[in-house]
């Protein structure tokens, strides 16, 4: 699963890198073709988001739940003494990696793509700025940058949350958070 939604989100890179191609301020461009392409990425990312988001949300969840898992695990035996302290380091390290590296690498496509998006308008404000405001050339980039405005690429965890750089951020917050407080539960019952 995770190779086809890198797959999925190599596609998207890729149409990126093609308007780009052609969004070149000294180049006569065919902004249908530009259009043309930002209508396929949507619909890969749409695809996507159709079939990999639900499960998104269960890794997401999965992985959490089980780097919490493990560790506390981990601890429980090194305090029983049953690991001793580098086995407990390695166990919390491997489990931790783990546990991120999918949502991680994710995640990060998610947010190259939202950059591209951004990308895509400036330039095309850039060109508008060397056009003629009367021309339909002018006309065309505007509704090209409007296109890119309202129809953004975006990556979602089943309509959840967007997959940005600060999901991994806030994932690993709730993951820490969650296992500073079962750590702390367990001390009490101990």
């Amino acid at each position: 699963m995770v190779f086809n939604a890198i797959n999925f989100l190599l596609i998207i890179k890729e149409k990126f890198d093609d308007i780009e191609k052609l969004l070149v301020p000294n180049k006569r461009i065919t902004l249908r073709k530009c259009r043309k392409i930002y209508q396929e990425m949507l619909h890969v990312c749409r695809l996507f988001n159709k079939l990999f988001g639900g499960s998104l949300f269960l890794i997401f969840f999965y992985y959490g739940y089980n780097a919490i898992l493990y560790t506390t695990t981990s601890y429980m035996k090194y305090k029983s003494g049953e690991i001793n302290a580098t086995i407990y380091t390695i166990y919390t390290v491997v489990f931790h990696g783990c546990g991120v590296f999918i949502p991680l690498v994710v995640t990060l496509f998610g947010h190259h793509a939202n950059n591209q998006t951004k990308k895509l308008q400036k330039t095309c404000l850039l060109l508008q700025e060397n056009v003629p405001l009367d021309s339909e050339r002018y006309l065309e980039l505007r509704e090209f940058y409007d296109q890119i405005e309202h129809q953004q690429v975006k990556f979602t965890a089943a309509r959840f949350f967007d997959l940005e750089r600060s999901t991994v951020i806030g994932y690993s917050h709730v993951i820490s958070t969650y296992f500073i407080t079962f750590i702390q539960f367990l001390i009490l019952l101990t």
